[in-house]
This record gives C-alpha cells, sequence and structure tokens, in this order.
C-alpha cells in the first residue's frame, strides 16, 4: 500500500501530539513527586536543641525532647541520675554527674547515674565527667539497645564505669565505646551478650577486678560475639583485659584483641577462659600486637580456646609466665611474638602449654624467662599431642630453653635455636 503525501502529514502530525502529550504527563509526574517530597520536608520535624544548666533536671529536658534531638548539659555539678527512653544525643559541656546525696531538687539520685533502658537504640553520651555513684556509670542492663555511642566521658569512683548486658536474656548490638577515660572503679568497662562492639581507645586505671570485661552469664543462651577490644591502655588493674566464658549453652566467639597496651596489673594481663569444664570453649580468638608487661600473673592466659591466633605481641617480666595456653586450649596458632624476662622468680615459662593440643608454636624470640618453652602433660584428662614447636629464637633462659615433660604423642619439636632442653 503507498501512502499519499496528505496522508502521511497527517500520520506525522498525530505522531507529534502524542508526542508532546507524553512529555507533558512526564512533566507533570515529576512536578508531583517533587512536590510530595518537599512536602514531606516541610512536614518531617528538625531535630531540636535543648539546653541544660546547674539547678535545672536533666530528665525534664531529656522527656520534652523529641527523639533525635540534642540536649547539651552546661557546666556544673549535677547530682542527679538520668534515664534514656529515646534516640537522643545526651552532651557534656563541662558538666560533671555526681552520686553524691542529696539530690538536686526536683530530680532522682539513684545508683547509677545514666541508664538506658530496653529496646532504645541510636543513643550518644559525650563528655561528661560521672563520680561517686554506687552501682554504674552509664549502663544498659537490660534485654537489648542497638547503636549506641559511649564517647569521650571521665567516669570514677564507681561500681562499674561502663556496664552492659544482662542476665542472659538477649543481646545489645552495635556499640561503640570510645576515648573514655575509667578509674577507680570496680570494673572499667563490662560488656556481657553483646554483638558487634567495638572498645577502642580508651584508659582504664586502677580497676580493682579488671579494666575491660567480656563475657557471658551463668545461664545464658545468647552469644557473644564480634568483639573488638582496640588500642586500649590497662593499668593497676586487678585484670587487664578479662573474657570469661560462664554458660554452657551461650558461645563466646570471634573476639579481637589488638594493639592494647596492658601493664602494672595484680593478676594476668590478657586471660580468655571458662569459668567451669561444662561452659562452652570461646572460638576464633585473635590476640595481635599488643604490649603486655609488669603483670602479677601470665602475660596472657588462655584456657578453654578452639582456634585463635597469638600474633606479634610483646610479653616483658610477667610473674606468672609470658603466654601460657592450658586446660583444652586447642588448635592455637602462636606466632612471631617477643618474650622477654617472664616467671624469672617463679620459674616460669616465657611460653607454656599445658593440656592443650594441636597448637602451632612458630617464629617467636624467647628470652631471659624462668624456662624457654614448656611442653608438659600431667596425667589429667586433657592429652598434650600434637603441638608444633618450630623454627623458635630460644636462648639465655635460667633453667632451660626447651623442657618437655609428661605423656603426649604427635608433638614436633623441630628447628629451634637453643642452647639447653631437658631431654
Amino acid at each position: 500500500m503507498i501512502m499519499r503525501g496528505s496522508e502521511m502529514e497527517k500520520s506525522e502530525h498525530i505522531s507529534t501530539k502524542r508526542s508532546i502529550k507524553l512529555l507533558a504527563l512526564i512533566v507533570l509526574m515529576a512536578i508531583l513527586v517533587l512536590s510530595i517530597v518537599f512536602i514531606y520536608i516541610s512536614i518531617k520535624p528538625s531535630p531540636n536543641t535543648w539546653d541544660v544548666y546547674p539547678g535545672q533536671s536533666i530528665q525534664a529536658v531529656l522527656d520534652s525532647a523529641k527523639p533525635r534531638d540534642t540536649v547539651i548539659v552546661h557546666a556544673g555539678v549535677y547530682n542527679q541520675s538520668v534515664v534514656i527512653t529515646k534516640s537522643i544525643n545526651l552532651i557534656g559541656d563541662g558538666a560533671i554527674l555526681d552520686g553524691t546525696p542529696p539530690a538536686d531538687s526536683g530530680t532522682t539520685l539513684q545508683n547509677d547515674s545514666i541508664i538506658i533502658e530496653q529496646g532504645v537504640s541510636d543513643v550518644t553520651v559525650r563528655n561528661f565527667e560521672i563520680r561517686n555513684y554506687l552501682d554504674n556509670g552509664i549502663t544498659a542492663w537490660n534485654n537489648g539497645t542497638s547503636n549506641i555511642q559511649i564517647i569521650n566521658n571521665v567516669i570514677h569512683d564507681t561500681g562499674i564505669a561502663i556496664s552492659v548486658g544482662n542476665d542472659g536474656t538477649g543481646f545489645h548490638e552495635n556499640w561503640f565505646i570510645s576515648n573514655n577515660t575509667v578509674y577507680k572503679n570496680g570494673i572499667g568497662i563490662y560488656v556481657a551478650h553483646g554483638k558487634n562492639f567495638v572498645i577502642s581507645n580508651n584508659i582504664a586505671e586502677e580497676s580493682f577486678w579488671s579494666g575491660i570485661w567480656v563475657g557471658t552469664e551463668i545461664g545464658s543462651t545468647f552469644d557473644t560475639e564480634h568483639i573488638e577490644v582496640i588500642n586500649n591502655t590497662v593499668t593497676n588493674s586487678g585484670s587487664g583485659i578479662y573474657v570469661l566464658s560462664s554458660s554452657e549453652e551461650a558461645e563466646l566467639k570471634d573476639i579481637t584483641i589488638t594493639n592494647n597496651t596492658v601493664s602494672n596489673c595484680g593478676e594476668d594481663g590478657i586471660v580468655v577462659l571458662k569459668l567451669s569444664e561444662d561452659c562452652k570453649n570461646s572460638r576464633d580468638v585473635f590476640i595481635y600486637d599488643n604490649t603486655v608487661n609488669n603483670n602479677g600473673g601470665a602475660g596472657i592466659l588462655l584456657q578453654g580456646i578452639s582456634y585463635g591466633e597469638v600474633l606479634e605481641n610483646e610479653l616483658t617480666n610477667n610473674d606468672l609466665g609470658g603466654i601460657v595456653i592450658v586446660l583444652g586450649s586447642n588448635n592455637i596458632i602462636v606466632r612471631m611474638n617477643s618474650v622477654f624476662q617472664n616467671g624469672i622468680f617463679y620459674e616460669k615459662a616465657g611460653i607454656h602449654i599445658q593440656e592443650s593440643s594441636n597448637n602451632t608454636v612458630v617464629w617467636n624470640t624467647v628470652r631471659d624467662n624462668g624456662i624457654g618453652i614448656v611442653r608438659f602433660s600431667p596425667d589429667s584428662m586433657f592429652e598434650t599431642s600434637y603441638n608444633i614447636i618450630a623454627f623458635n629464637v630460644v636462648k639465655d633462659n635460667v633453667e632451660y630453653d626447651l623442657f618437655d615433660d609428661g605423656p603426649g604423642t604427635g608433638n614436633i619439636w623441630e628447628f629451634n635455636i637453643y642452647d639447653t632442653k631437658n631431654w
């Protein structure tokens, strides 16, 4: 069929009209969408900033604030306790929260300073000094919170400076605890039943029990996992960094302890253990690049661990040994650590393996300790078998450089540089 000229012109005209209508419809829809977005932005409230001054109630302002608002507490001493029930930024500007009675007029004073309630998320607590509370400085002891930041606070003379967890009935997730200074507390930082926690760049001093505690509670069914303890300084405390599995059902797993300095503690520097034989082994524990010295116990003590690495740590002058692996700690790689002058007065070892199997100890420098490297297997339910001890420099240790004692099969001692051994 051959279309005549007039018919072709008519067809092109119709097509042009359709294109114009389609373009107009697209423009109209775009205008409509933009109008809806503009209306939504106009209606949606913007976060507000609230100010609190001495003599005023922090709680009253928090209760009036909307979610996502910021409350600034200005310089002064506040004898009050605070309960956070919503998403909020609580910022100190020279503010001191003091648990010494009596409470400020019109306020409440509890044994805890700042309490984050169950189910709350997206909270920041920053820049406070907190002191003299009987129980906790900052606490979330409930079935769960999420997306919490605790930053740049100074907390002292409390039971526990920062306490997060519960009695095994839930878990907290996505916490960032950083740049806080905690001293003269029962425990510095305490985390039980957490997931995705970063504990970094804190200073914990003079804690009666431990500077940093991570673990599971007795009877819990909720795991503690993905915990990073990074760049902290722990000194003059009972224990330094203490990781404890206390549950027969809940696991403690994927724990990274790296670039911390732990010194002058009365007991062990870094310890990972389980409360009893019935408790779950901790799993996937990674201890890297820490400096651990002058502690009254072992530098690093591992008991009841399944899979992990102890890599490139410096351990000096710890009374009960450098790296101690005992009681069913299996499949651990101990590599490239510097282990000097540990256990001299107690005839303890730079590296000690007891009742543990399938561990690999390689490329370490072990000098001037009570004993260099020990594999010991007493008569017990755990063997000390299939351990590889190789390519280590083990010199100038007081009793022996290498010491092997007790039953066990498949242990390999090869290519070590040493002067003395007991066999």
